[in-house]
């Protein structure tokens, strides 16, 4: 089932497959990061519930879906997706990612047509999104996420970027 989060078994192989031969989300990201250069894994309609922890994005990568209300990452409540490498870009379009975060610390992140919902930093900063470099959201609503500060997002002083047609509410920690 393409909605289980199984790893691949042999990243870098060019085959993305998981133990049961079936191409998951997780084996897809693992391996788009195997090969180098900039990757796009399309996801179907559906929920991907990351069961094993956050997706470590460790190259260029393009996550595309059927549209914010079709297909959903589920961050299990945790840290859904991380980039911690300056050089690393994330793009996002047409997906949402649900009850888990994002952090590009540091890393470029750049959504459309997306959104950002119930994520949740108890203790932590940034209940939606974590970023420190390039933050470039269009058409993206974030709501209904909490943290100690930044309920939605918490940009580090150094960030740089454009919010065009951003939505952000409901979210609990103050800031953006």
């Amino acid at each position: 089932d393409a909605f289980l989060d199984k790893p691949d078994v042999n990243p870098g192989d060019g085959a993305c497959a998981s133990e049961d031969g079936v191409c998951t989300l997780r084996a897809a990201i693992e391996e788009a990061n195997a090969q180098p250069g900039l990757r796009t894994v399309a996801l179907g309609t559906g929920v991907y519930t990351l069961t094993e922890g956050r997706l470590d994005i460790t190259d260029d990568l393009v996550l595309v879906g059927n549209g914010a209300d079709s297909s959903i990452i589920d961050g299990d409540n945790d840290l859904a997706l991380r980039i911690n490498d300056a050089s690393v870009a994330l793009r996002i379009e047409d997906l949402t990612v649900s009850r888990g975060r994002i952090s590009a610390w540091p890393g470029d992140l750049v959504m459309r047509r997306a959104r950002v919902t119930g994520g949740v930093a108890d203790g932590f900063v940034g209940g939606a999104i974590f970023a420190n470099d390039l933050i470039a959201l269009r058409d993206v609503v974030i709501d209904g996420n909490r943290a100690v500060s930044g309920g939605g997002i918490w940009p580090h002083p150094a960030s740089h970027g454009v919010f065009e047609n951003v939505t952000i509410t409901g979210n609990r920690g103050g800031g953006l």
